[in-house]
């Protein structure tokens, strides 16, 4: 079903509320991804659906974490003193980086040292280039074994460094407990603990001899396949430790909560003021046409490409904030590992920049949305894709070859000459003429229009010859009945007089008297349409304000409006609205506007007289309730003896509105009138008079 957009109030398109609602969406959804990345940096998502931390997958990520940090000391730290011999330092990997610091440059040196023919037969046998590779490389082992020791103490310094940082990390926390052992190294923070002693606590993690004890998310998980048969592994936290935990993971789930709820709403937002635009955006108030806008100039497949980039963009701007957030609190209060990290991570110019461009390019998506929007609404969605015109134009060719091929042996001079003759003559130029040689494709055409041009002058002319003679007529009748019904009137005024017997005689006199009256205002009437229609009247301009010219026409017919039982409203004029038009004219306009709507408004219901100055236009505007149903349109009810009132059971001779539009017109202003239901709105406008040409 079709939306009837007029069903809505004027400020449901004000641009002040379209501009909010897209604020909103903007800045919600920007809000919402921007705490979204900052809360799963701090809590996960996942322990919202959690009850406990027992059950939760924060507890197998710490389990994970204890248990991989005591593998790892086992198998690859053992003790200090390994790690200070260079137990974990790979001599291969230190004297290939010394090989390939140095190698450069001694091989540049060797080729140097060879003549022409050793450097040929080097170069072509493969055998002497892996000798020779092999010959520079023990040559660099043994010139430059100072600098593989120097390299292999910075690597056991850094090995320390990681021994340290990692016993620190399993021996920080009281009640978290590890025990490892592979039968010839032990390493533990619980002396004499055994198996049992792990058991006891409420979360742990046996690996005996290949065997597996503990919480079955963990079994399967990829560092635990260092662990032979030989290893025995096992971690546990504490009751205490357990119930601190649960009491941290119970507040993270209560602020994640209130987290989700807050998105949630704003999102809730976002759709609400989603739904408002896609009905309000490209109207404007009191306006139902569809209003676009300079973005809408860009062609549909432009714009939905460019939404796509703009999406991805936006999404990668949320994704960097999330590994921004993740790497500032990772290493939050850790300044060494904040400037090996690059050196960036402290630095709030990343944080802004980042939120910056999700909210830019959230606001520019719903832009280009909200201009496809207005382009389905305006019916253009497909006809201003460039696709849709290239198809346009091949389709359009196509059917040129097949359906009009001879179309194409026509001169564009030829078709031009045509197209410029039909426009004067559509024009309204009736006696143009398309002077074509005879012989042309396009002759018999032109020929056609020229004969079609005749009979069109031929009927115009007879037209207005029968106009005139009506016109003429009409004035002619009206102006011979003046007399003797200007007698008509005085003999009955005298009657009216008279003490006449017997009694009714005086009552038909009455009735004599006003329907004279009657006949002598439709006479006038008349006599002035006539004048107006065929050019016989002067019309004598001035500086009008259009504030007293309301009010007087109001104020002649104050007590009548009592009498209809009808209330006016008039809305404020500014002192400072003038029109140029003729005052008696105008006074005649308003004067039948009011009485129009005395003789035709609903009683007990209110009268509207507003005046609007939009665009340099002066409107004044009727609007009434009518007494009765107007089956007619805003065209017929301006003809001359056209009444609303099909039964004619009302006073009135049908010709009010019509001298109303025909006074407006030979003024220089519009007249228009609208119906729509029982309410009836008539429209006079004329252009504002601007003040320097007030006097």
């Amino acid at each position: 079903m079709a939306i009837k957009w007029k069903s809505f109030p004027n400020w449901f398109y004000h641009s002040a509320l379209k501009s909010v609602a897209c604020i909103l969406i903007a800045v919600c959804t920007g809000t919402a991804f921007i705490i979204g990345s900052y809360m799963n940096t701090h809590i996960s998502y996942a322990n919202v659906m959690e009850e406990s931390y027992m059950t939760s997958n924060a507890r197998v990520t710490e389990m994970n974490s204890i248990a991989r940090s005591t593998i790892r000391l086992l198998k690859t730290y053992k003790n200090e003193d390994y790690v200070r011999s260079g137990g974990t330092i790979d001599m291969e990997s230190v004297e290939e980086n010394i090989v390939d610091k140095y190698y450069g440059s001694y091989y540049d040196d060797y080729k140097e040292s060879l003549s022409p023919i050793a450097e040929e037969e080097y170069v072509e046998v493969p055998q002497n280039v892996k000798k020779v590779k092999q010959m520079l490389k023990e040559k660099i082992l043994a010139e430059h074994a100072q600098d593989i020791e120097i390299m292999k103490q910075e690597k056991i310094v850094e090995a320390l460094q990681s021994y340290f940082s990692l016993v620190e990390g399993l021996n920080q926390t009281e009640g978290v407990y590890y025990y490892a052992t592979n039968g010839q190294m032990t390493v533990s923070n619980v002396p004499g603990a055994n198996k049992e002693f792990f058991k006891g606590q409420p979360a742990y993690l046996l690996f005996d001899h290949g065997k597996y004890e503990g919480d079955d998310r963990l079994a399967n998980y990829s560092e635990f396949g260092n662990v032979t048969v030989q290893d025995e592994v096992y971690v546990a936290l504490s009751a205490e430790q357990v119930q601190q935990r649960e009491q941290i993971f119970l507040q993270d789930k209560q602020y994640m909560d209130r987290i989700m709820l807050y998105i949630t709403l704003m999102f809730a937002l976002d759709i609400f003021a989603m739904l408002y635009l896609f009905f309000a955006v490209g109207h404007k108030a009191g306006d139902e046409a569809i209003h676009l806008c300079p973005v809408d100039r860009i062609y549909t497949d432009f714009n939905v490409i460019a939404e796509i980039i703009l999406i991805i963009l936006t999404i990668a701007a949320c994704v960097g904030l999330h590994d921004y957030l993740d790497a500032y609190h990772q290493y939050a209060g850790q300044e060494e590992q904040l400037a090996s990290a690059g050196g960036i991570l402290h630095k709030p110019v990343i944080f802004i920049s980042l939120s910056a461009a999700i909210f830019t390019g959230t606001a520019m998506v719903l832009t280009l949305f909200l201009s496809l929007v207005r382009q389905f609404k305006a019916r253009q969605l497909l006809s201003h894709s460039l696709a849709g015109v290239i198809i346009r134009k091949i389709w359009h060719g196509i059917r040129l070859l097949m359906k009009k091929g001879p179309v194409l042996l026509i001169s564009s001079g030829e078709l031009s000459l045509v197209r410029g003759g039909v426009q004067k003559v559509k024009d309204g130029n009736l006696e143009h003429r398309i002077n074509l040689p005879q012989g042309k494709m396009l002759y018999g055409l032109a020929q056609d229009i020229n004969t079609m041009s005749d009979g069109l002058q031929k009927a115009v002319e007879k037209e207005l010859q029968a106009e005139r003679l009506k016109t003429e007529l009409i004035t002619n009748v009206s102006h011979d009945l003046k007399t003797p019904l200007t007698s008509i009137i005085n003999y009955s005024d005298l009657l009216t007089r008279e003490e006449l017997t017997p009694d009714y005689a005086n009552d038909y006199a009455k009735v004599l008297k006003d329907k004279s009256e009657k006949l002598k205002q439709l006479t006038s009437d008349l006599f002035e349409i006539s004048k107006v229609q065929s050019g016989n009247i002067e019309v004598q301009t001035e500086a009008l304000q259009v504030k007293e010219l309301i009010m007087q026409s109001i104020a002649e017919y104050e007590e009548k409006f009592k009498e209809a039982q009808l209330s006016i409203r008039i809305s404020a004029v500014p002192d400072d609205l003038y029109i140029l038009s003729d005052g008696k004219k105008m006074a005649r306009v308003l004067e039948n506007l009011v009485v129009n709507i005395l003789k035709y408004a609903q009683p007990q219901t209110r009268v509207y007289i507003d005046t609007l100055e939009q665009d340099g236009k002066c409107k004044i505007i009727f609007k009434n309730i009518a007494n009765y149903e107007m089956n007619f349109s805003a065209a017929e009810i301006v003809q001359r003896f056209a009444r609303g009132d099909a039964s004619r059971t009302t006073d009135g001779n049908g010709l009010g509105l019509a001298i109303v539009q025909s006074y407006v017109e030979a003024c220089g202003g519009t007249f228009d009138v609208a119906v729509d239901g029982d309410l009836f709105k008539a429209t006079v406008a004329f252009d504002v008079l601007q003040q320097e040409n007030q006097e």
